[in-house]
């Protein structure tokens, strides 16, 4: 009787639970932080861990995996950024390059063509930016020639004269100041005689002073002139205590 008894008080007996392991109480502490995310899954008595997630995220948030796109750094719903003046479209990486960073328009999916207010010289014809921003409007632009002015692509603006701009009138050298709105003349006699004009290019040009080649020459005892390629005189003070010496037989000048 004795030895039954024991029999049923042995079986009656609990059993300690079997102590989890560290893989498992580290199991447990990471489900507990992600749970809320669907990370894992808690099944109490014995612990199994289960993988819930996705194959991997759109394009828009950056995924690379199945389904997803080219990764980018743009925001969920967002098609297009801008870096700079860099446009990216989202989806496909593909970049356009506008022509400032006022110009690369996300929310437009587009790189503008010009500005409100913006102005560009269409031959004499000052153009205004159009109202979707696509181009330059001729039709509701300024004739600078109306006003008995030029456009100068330079100032964007209708001007008395081009800025900059240097030419010749028979002996007499026009200059444009950098405003456009004054002109100078200058009579090259005063440099030069007989007097001469001579245009270098469309915008420039200046007063022929001397030939080449030139007999330099002396100016005030101190001064050496040559003429310079451009046929402009080119000054040179003698270094003291030397002097400019103009030789008697018609030779050159020479400081000594």
């Amino acid at each position: 009787m004795k030895d039954r008894k024991r029999q049923e008080l042995r079986h009656m007996t609990l059993r300690p639970r079997k102590t989890p392991s560290i893989a498992t109480v580290q199991a447990i502490l990471g489900c507990a932080t992600v749970a809320l995310l669907g990370g894992c899954q808690l099944v109490f008595g014995d612990f199994d861990v289960i993988d819930s997630s996705g194959s991997g995220g759109s394009a828009g948030t950056g995924g690379t995996g199945s389904g997803g796109g080219t990764a980018t750094s743009c925001a969920p719903g967002i098609t297009f950024t801008c870096k700079l003046n860099v446009l990216i479209e989202c989806g496909t990486g593909k970049q356009t390059t506008c022509g400032n960073e006022f110009l690369c328009r996300p929310t437009e999916g587009r790189c503008r063509a010009c500005s409100s207010g913006d102005t560009q010289c269409v031959g004499n014809v000052l153009a205004l930016c159009n109202t979707d921003f696509s181009g330059f409007d001729l039709a509701n632009g300024t004739n600078c020639a109306a006003n008995n002015q030029v456009c100068d692509p330079a100032l964007k603006k209708c001007t008395n004269c081009l800025s900059g701009q240097k030419t010749c009138k028979d002996t007499s050298l026009i200059t444009c100041n950098d405003t456009g709105d004054t002109i100078t003349t200058r009579d090259c006699s005063s440099d030069y005689n007989p007097p001469q004009c001579i245009t270098d290019s469309v915008v420039l040009a200046h007063c022929y002073q001397c030939d080449v080649p030139f007999v330099a020459v002396c100016s005030n005892n101190t001064i050496l002139k040559t003429c310079s390629p451009d046929h402009s005189i080119h000054t040179e003070a003698c270094p003291t205590p030397t002097s400019c010496i103009t030789p008697t037989d018609g030779t050159a000048a020479y400081c000594q």
